[in-house]
C-alpha cells in the first residue's frame, strides 16, 4: 500500500514540511484537505481530494493569511489518488474530488 502522509499542527509547525511535500510532489502527488474536528492529530474528516498542482494550493492561504495547515485544516498527502480513498471513508465517507485539478 502506498504511504500517506499528515501534515497537520496547531502552531503552524508542519507547514514548510506540507510546502516543501507540494513543492517535490507537483507532478505526481495528491492530497485530502480535511476538516479539523477536535484536537488530537487524527481527530479530522476529509471533504476534498487534490491533485498537487491544483491552482487552490498556490501561494498563501486566503482564509487565514498564510498557512494551509492550522488549527482548522489538516492535509493527507499521497503518491497514489487510490491510497487515499480507503484512509477517507475511515474519516467520514465519500470524498468530493476538485473541480478545478480532477
Amino acid at each position: 500500500m502506498t504511504k500517506t502522509e499528515l501534515f497537520w499542527s496547531a502552531d503552524g509547525s508542519r507547514e514548510k514540511p506540507f510546502r516543501t511535500w507540494l513543492a517535490r510532489r507537483r507532478e505526481d502527488g495528491f492530497l485530502l484537505n480535511c476538516y479539523r474536528t477536535g484536537s488530537k492529530p487524527g481527530d479530522y474528516a476529509a471533504y476534498l481530494l487534490h491533485r498537487a498542482s491544483c491552482a487552490v494550493f498556490i501561494g498563501n492561504n486566503p482564509r487565514t493569511g498564510k498557512n494551509w495547515t492550522n488549527k482548522r485544516f489538516c492535509k493527507v498527502c499521497s503518491l497514489d489518488a487510490d491510497a487515499l480513498q480507503p484512509h477517507a471513508k475511515t474519516k467520514g465517507g465519500r470524498v468530493r474530488h476538485c473541480a478545478l485539478c480532477m
